[in-house]
């Protein structure tokens, strides 16, 4: 190669890479800013941020406004199924032999710490009742019917709503529903579902409005087990069973053997020496706090000079559950009697429950069932008492068809006899 040339040809290759480096970086654009800038650039700036900041601002309440009630849909807490579980019924033990003990003089004090006692356990549970009141049609301010108000129980919490049993009576003329906690506020309440049979329902009020204070302030009710409930225990009345909507009353079970018949089963009743009004609702409780009878001034009128009857929690667990999860109690609608062992030995009739009423309308009634008939098994399980039977068709739920065998007498004696029924909810 020749060398004269060598220095043109480096200058050459000087320049090439140059060129490169220039292109390859061209997208760069440097931009220098003043350092200084001048007291009126710094209101422009300051003005712009400012205005930046309002409209941001309005776009970010405007948004927050649009999307709060699909988030909240979205985002709240799945509503939960309501589960109470059973209790067993606790065989009755035989008492060891006690020494006898001296028995202590009552005096006005230890009575008076005895009543502060069970009023502080009442007080305790007064959190878990909620009044319910309906406002009705063509009312006006100056109305002050009692039966307008209904003390409730707070039976569950499903995680959307809070859930409160109250007497179906509230229902009647109903235009609209409030309901009162403990801590004195009111929010609007709506009817869930209702059974006439049973006399309850349950009304809803959704927590996404219920205020921090009023939850503090609540518990959902302990329903406890009234199959350990035993003559002679005390017991505490709350709700509204004097006509007035904030009532306490101390008192003793006098009966744990009276029972009531209604359609397609029967109730174990609590029977007090508490005395009640004629449109009485609300709770017998425990010295534990535990709800272990709904009273009802329906049954409390049924033979008894307006005494609080109740009834036996344990017994009608299976319908609160249904009830506070939306669904209406399924119905047959027979109204009956337990044959036993002993009335089938002596009037030959077989055992199982023996229909005395069918329902107008019912769906015994459109199933064939007529008075006399005998009932002895449900979809294949046996049924020997209302009980058994009542606790068969709380496994279904209205509209399933149930098959019910049975027994009717005939010319020539009892002969079986099938029924199709399709389930009700009255």
């Amino acid at each position: 190669m020749d060398k004269q040339n060598e220095p043109q040809d480096e200058l050459q290759n000087e320049v090439d890479l140059e060129f490169q480096q220039e292109s390859e970086f061209s997208f760069i654009q440097e931009t220098i800013k003043d350092e200084n800038p001048t007291p009126k650039t710094n209101r422009r700036r300051l003005l712009y941020m400012a205005v930046l900041g309002i409209v941001f601002g309005l776009c970010t309440g405007i948004g927050f406004s649009a999307i709060k009630p699909w988030a909240e849909r979205t985002f709240q807490s799945n509503k939960t199924k309501v589960t109470i579980p059973e209790d067993k019924e606790e065989p009755e033990e035989e008492a060891e032999p006690k020494e006898e003990e001296s028995v202590g003089v009552v005096t006005e004090e230890n009575m008076q710490q005895v009543y502060d006692q069970l009023s502080k356990i009442g007080n305790g549970t007064k959190k878990s009742l909620a009044v319910i009141t309906r406002k009705v049609e063509g009312a006006d301010w100056t109305d002050n019917d009692p039966s307008n108000e209904k003390s409730g129980l707070i039976v569950a919490n499903n995680g959307q709503e809070l859930l409160i049993l109250v007497s179906a009576s509230i229902q009647d003329k109903a235009e609209s529903y409030t309901a009162t906690f403990s801590d004195g506020n009111t929010y609007d309440a709506t009817m869930k579902v209702a059974d006439e049979h049973f006399g309850y329902s349950i009304m809803a009020v959704p927590i996404s409005g219920v205020r921090s204070s009023t939850k503090n302030r609540l518990d959902v009710a302990t329903l406890g087990n009234s199959n350990t409930v035993k003559t002679g225990d005390v017991v505490i009345a709350l709700g509204s069973q004097f006509g007035h909507k904030d009532d306490m009353g101390f008192g003793v079970v006098s009966s744990i053997q009276n029972t009531i018949n209604t359609v397609d089963g029967s109730y174990n009743l609590i029977t007090t020496d508490i005395p009640c009004g004629d449109d009485s609702a609300g709770v017998l409780i425990n010295q534990q706090g535990e709800v272990v009878g709904l009273m009802n001034g329906t049954i409390s009128k049924e033979g008894n000079d307006n005494i609080s009857n109740a009834y036996a929690i344990s017994r009608v667990k299976s319908m609160i559950e249904m009830l506070s999860n939306g669904n209406q109690v399924p119905y047959v609608g027979i109204q009956g009697n337990d044959v036993t062992e002993e009335v089938s030995q002596e009037q030959g009739i077989p055992v199982g429950v023996y229909v005395t009423e069918v329902g107008k309308d019912s769906a015994a009634l459109a199933a064939g069932v007529k008075s006399g008939d005998v009932f002895t098994s449900v979809n294949g399980e046996s049924v020997t008492n209302l009980k058994g039977y009542h606790n068969a068709l709380m496994q279904y739920h209205v509209g399933d068809k149930v098959k019910i065998e049975g027994q009717r007498l005939g010319s020539d004696g009892y002969v079986d006899i099938t029924f199709t029924v399709t389930l009700a909810q009255k």
